[in-house]
């Protein structure tokens, strides 16, 4: 993929190559991204494909934090493999916090939260929900975030896989799991996310338009129902879900930031690789920042960047 984007700098004008390299190197400077994807069934056959796993690190890149569902590898070795492949790769460097091995059955799943280094995020706590009526297949993960780079300055995140077959009592239980998260966390600012089956066949409307946390005012669905989560061709379905409560969170968010990100047009990817990869498409959101303008970079780091990567493409382009 990195071909493409060189082929692509170098057509451009010398003016418009300048702009692409200082905004490649302040990537994430001005934003403040949060993703949830689905990894489908991510264990070490997928983790040992170069190609897939390269998709899948420009992804996660593209993410301040991001929350990742369907780890399925009892032996840890397929997590190791991401983080590595994803640290060695140009930009910046992740890392991560991992939940316990989680689900009723025999293939069970794990989930992960990557953040960025040095873009603010602290992990103040975390934990797995505490499930005495086993109302959850997986249960949610939940960590509480401070952030030296946003608007708001704490909140938390809480991912969920949801069962496909138990949608809708799941997703009506996650209303106690808020109740759980205030207690414990003492914060109202609080986004569920993660692949919730929200819809088609195992959420029909007419069930979750009448559960609370679908028709309570204190709570945002960001992803609206009409959005296509999904990366085969047969299916329409709103799947993945941010569910935002607290209006101080709210207000945080940037408008209209709430979508899918269709890495298979991104990446030029016929819907057969795209499907090796994973068949639902990352959702994200961006949160305001208090950066006001652009960083200061000093020379000796654009060097340091540059060497090996695809800025030096860039700027041999330069000269003609």
């Amino acid at each position: 993929m990195w071909i493409h984007i060189k082929e692509e700098i170098c057509r451009m004008n010398t003016g418009i190559k300048l702009l692409v390299i200082f905004l490649i190197l302040t990537e994430g400077s001005w934003s403040f991204r949060i993703g949830a994807f689905n990894l489908k069934v991510f264990g070490r056959k997928k983790a040992d494909n170069e190609q897939v796993l390269g998709y899948i690190v420009e992804i996660i890149k593209r993410y301040d934090i991001i929350f990742l569902q369907e780890i399925r590898d009892s032996s840890g070795d397929s997590i190791t493999v991401l983080e590595n492949a994803l640290n060695r790769s140009p930009g910046s460097k992740y890392d991560k916090i991992v939940s316990k091995r989680l689900g009723s059955t025999t293939s069970k799943e794990q989930y992960i939260f990557l953040y960025r280094r040095h873009s603010g995020i602290t992990i103040v706590s975390s934990y797995v929900y505490h499930d005495p009526q086993n109302e959850f297949e997986r249960e949610p993960y939940i960590v509480k975030i401070q952030s030296t780079k946003t608007v708001i300055t704490e909140f938390v995140l809480a991912g969920i896989h949801v069962k496909p077959l138990k949608a809708i009592p799941e997703i009506t239980a996650l209303e106690t799991v808020h109740s759980d998260i205030v207690s414990k966390m003492k914060t109202q600012d609080i986004l569920l996310l993660g692949d919730m089956n929200a819809e088609c066949s195992y959420a029909p409307k007419k069930y979750l338009n009448n559960i609370p946390i679908r028709t309570s005012n204190k709570y945002h669905w960001l992803i609206s129902d009409n959005i296509d989560t999904t990366v085969s061709k047969g299916t329409d379905c709103a799947y993945d879900r941010f569910i935002l409560h607290g209006d101080k969170f709210l207000n945080a968010i940037v408008e209209n930031s709430s979508k899918i990100f269709e890495f298979d047009k991104e990446y030029r990817l016929t819907n057969t690789v795209a499907l090796s990869v994973s068949d639902h498409y990352p959702i994200e959101l961006e949160m305001k920042t208090v950066t006001s303008s652009a960083p200061y970079i000093p020379f000796t780091m654009f060097t340091t960047v540059c060497f090996g990567s695809v800025i030096c493409s860039c700027i041999y382009c330069l000269r003609g």
